[in-house]
């Protein structure tokens, strides 16, 4: 099993944040393992994050001065610098003469998650077929899984907020882990994909369990071209091992578009259940959006709907505008909690710490 000091340096989680073992060997033994990674070789943090993870431990480790610290360590820490210095400059940029700014640089965040299925799946004698064996190749001997994206750790970029991963997605992986169920040999439409994030898992988990056509579908959507190629590329990183995947696809949807033009995109992908992160966030969309999510109840049994709630007012919107569309909507339960997730990360960044609402959308008596 990945030890959580390694999962929270690969998934990128703020580095003030991370409580340090007491054990200093065991710190040590865990950098020696992160430094000669495969993966976390090939798939980095950014130069930037290196610094700051490295220099928190090896500050406190000669704090400590109870364990020798190994020449290797010190190496990676120094390469992390002198990275960090080159990301400095190939980043920079000038907005207006004497004002410098220097972005802060893209970077591969690896999510690890055990390999548990649903008590569901498992009842109903799902096992993996031989295409997935290239899935289970990455997992460890205690059975984990791992996932990786490239993204921005910038709040807006490119003028939008798609080209990182946030919290709510976060939250509905951890359930999917407990409930793939919902997801495993489905037509699966993600709406607002992003980095891909959630599909890549959607996608994992029904390789981990369907077989040969019965794997399912997933279709990750958005309307930005930036976030649809940012998302393309992380489905096909060679990390993901989704080439046995015969059913992946990124496509652009746009909710405002005309009503027979989101109509007919519903009639090419036929859904059978529809996934959604963070898509209230406006109440200016919300009809829109209730539409499209209406659309999907054609051949969808259930939407369900994740997002932080940063303004009330925007969700109650939402949930009047499905009610007066004619859909039921319930709370769903997490069941876990922020401290017992193992999608790391989320809680940084200015995204604000408010609670994470997942809903279940389906027809109302009148739509059925």
């Amino acid at each position: 099993m990945p030890s959580l000091l390694l999962r929270k340096y690969a998934a990128l989680t703020a580095t003030l944040s991370i409580p340090i073992p007491s054990s200093s060997k065991s710190v040590c033994n865990t950098l020696l393992t992160i430094i000669n990674d495969p993966h976390l070789t090939s798939y980095p943090p950014s130069h930037a994050y290196q610094t700051r993870f490295f220099k928190r431990l090896v500050d406190e480790l000669e704090a400590r001065a109870d364990y020798p610290i190994d020449e290797e360590i010190y190496e990676a820490f120094m390469d992390a610098m002198a990275g960090s210095s080159s990301e400095g400059c190939s980043n920079h940029s000038t907005s207006s003469p004497g004002l410098q700014v220097t972005p802060p640089s893209p970077s591969y965040r690896t999510h690890y998650y055990p390999l548990r299925l649903s008590s569901r799946g498992q009842e109903n004698g799902h096992r993996s077929p031989p295409g997935c064996l290239c899935a289970r190749e990455q997992a460890d001997e205690e059975g984990w899984g791992r996932l990786t994206v490239f993204e921005s750790p910038s709040l807006v970029e490119a003028g939008t907020t798609g080209l990182r991963t946030w919290r709510a997605a976060l939250w509905m992986g951890e359930w999917l882990l407990a409930h793939s169920e919902v997801v495993k040999g489905k037509k699966v439409l993600e709406l607002g994909s992003g980095t891909g994030f959630l599909g890549i898992l959607v996608a994992q988990l029904q390789l981990l369990a369907g077989e040969g056509n019965g794997v399912g579908e997933v279709w990750m959507t958005d309307c930005s071209d930036a976030v649809l190629h940012r998302c393309a590329n992380n489905v096909h990183l060679p990390c993901n091992n989704l080439e046995a995947h015969p059913g992946l696809h990124t496509t652009s949807l746009d909710w405002t578009s005309s009503l027979p033009e989101v109509e007919a995109q519903m009639q090419q992908m036929k859904p059978d259940v529809v996934i959604a992160c963070d898509v209230v966030f406006d109440t200016s969309i919300v009809p829109d959006l209730v539409k499209a999510l209406r659309l999907t109840l054609g051949t969808a049994g259930a939407c369900w709907v994740a997002g932080a709630i940063r303004n009330e007012e925007t969700t109650n919107a939402f949930i009047r505008e499905a009610e007066n569309q004619g859909l039921r909507v319930r709370d769903t339960d997490w069941a876990f909690g922020d401290d017992e997730r193992v999608f790391l990360g989320g809680s940084e960044g200015g995204e604000g710490m408010g609670e994470v609402r997942l809903m279940c959308l389906t027809k109302g008596v009148k739509e059925q």
